[in-house]
């Protein structure tokens, strides 16, 4: 199985992912598959951190009820 990594592209550079759309110039995370390696090798893409989580709510509501407008 291929492992998902963060790729951006260089510096200066427009990548173009498998399907065409443009490569994100902070980054995505994708499954480095032969296409992506090749890219690596290149060059045209380099090795990003991946983007920490933003704090996240526990999913629960302020308040049992809720206020409804008469």
């Amino acid at each position: 199985m291929d492992q998902k990594e963060h790729l951006k592209p260089a510096p200066g550079l427009r990548v173009r992912k498998p399907d065409g759309s443009i490569l994100a110039a902070d980054g995505e995370s994708v499954v480095v598959n032969t296409y992506w390696r090749r890219r690596l090798n290149h060059g045209d893409v380099v090795l990003g951190e991946t983007p920490k989580p933003a704090a996240s709510s526990t999913g629960k509501s302020r308040s049992g009820t809720s206020k409804q407008e008469d």
